[in-house]
């Protein structure tokens, strides 16, 4: 996958972003799921989660640093793997900091 130079100058966006990636921004309430997911699940570290979860740490990732939102699938995931309700989990993506 190609990637956008930024050597050479200092761009305010200027974190190594994929050709075609949106510069977008999502609500925090992301990271906060997961950690939660995390705490409940007493799990540790981004690479268990991302194996009970069926999805690459990379998707994690873009999740932390708000650059996608949590997906349906993942969302469906966490159901039926928790105690956590539908109700539970838009409170935690509807909440600020």
């Amino acid at each position: 996958m190609e990637t956008v130079s930024t050597v050479g100058h200092q761009n305010e966006n200027a974190s190594s972003q994929y050709v075609g990636e949106s510069s977008h921004r999502y609500d925090p309430g992301g990271e906060r799921l997961l950690n939660l997911l995390m705490e409940k699940l007493g799990i540790t570290t981004d690479r268990a989660l991302s194996r009970t979860l069926d999805v690459d740490t990379a998707t994690l990732s873009r999740i932390r640093n708000r650059r996608t939102p949590v997906p349906a699938a993942m969302i469906v995931k966490m159901l039926e793997i928790t105690d956590l309700s539908v109700h539970e989990i838009k409170a935690v993506l509807r909440a600020h900091p």
